[in-house]
């Protein structure tokens, strides 16, 4: 099977004057993850920015054969900025505590191959990377397979993931069981510019992907709260 390499620049350059002028776009992510659990995510799309926010609560899942898992909150917002050719991220430390990151957008190099079939009705075509924000020394070659329409020329995806020609629907990974596909497509929807914060204690890049290799300042971060809240 023939492969084709792309890089994110060439393809930042082709979308930039489409990617800007598209009317507004929301897509819900049916997220399987471990034990069965299924939780709904949502990526907006707006004039060359995009913002992917994952919520999910505390909850105990039992599955069929009888083993539980405990599925921690999570609370996690990602902003493709391809106009300022920025990634900002913003998290909830222990439930309670704003932390905020941004860097350069990255050069994801995307294997795409000439696998197709269809989700929602979208023509989709099959494409490889190595798991960028997954990656660390404990599983050095992980990856992550990207399903993408090129009928819907928005670069972007679930998890921060992006610089494909066409909006990511289905997302999975070679070490973990964290699974989404798209649920819904609204291009209907009326939603206002989307805005990127900047309020929030900033950390660094490997702080906010690594943070159990590169872990956050615990007593500056709860200084800097009772300063500013």
């Amino acid at each position: 099977m023939s492969k084709l390499t792309i890089s994110l620049s060439t393809w930042l350059l082709m979308f930039s004057l489409a990617y800007g002028q598209r009317s507004p776009i929301k897509i819900t992510y049916e997220l399987r993850s471990y034990g069965g659990h299924k939780s709904y995510q949502v990526l907006k799309l707006l004039n060359g920015v995009s913002h992917f926010a994952l919520r999910k609560e505390d909850e105990e899942i039992t599955d069929n054969s009888g083993i539980t898992y405990f599925h921690p909150y999570a609370e996690k917002d990602v902003y493709i900025d391809n106009k300022e050719k920025r990634v900002v991220m913003v998290k909830m430390y222990e439930r309670k505590y704003p932390v905020i990151s941004s860097w350069p957008l990255q050069s994801f190099n995307w294997n795409i191959t000439q696998e197709t079939r269809e989700i929602l009705g979208y023509k989709v075509q099959k494409a490889v990377e190595s798991a960028y924000y997954e990656q660390n020394d404990e599983i050095p070659d992980a990856t992550v397979t990207a399903w993408f329409a090129p009928d819907l020329p928005y670069s972007g995806g679930p998890n921060g993931y992006y610089g494909l020609p066409g909006l990511i629907l289905e997302l999975s990974y070679s070490h973990k069981q964290d699974h989404y596909v798209a649920y819904s497509i609204n291009t209907n929807e009326a939603f206002g510019p989307i805005k990127i914060p900047d309020e929030g204690y900033r950390v660094s890049k490997d702080q906010m992907v690594f943070p159990v290799k590169y872990p956050v300042n615990r007593k500056a971060l709860k200084e800097w709260y009772r300063k500013n809240y």
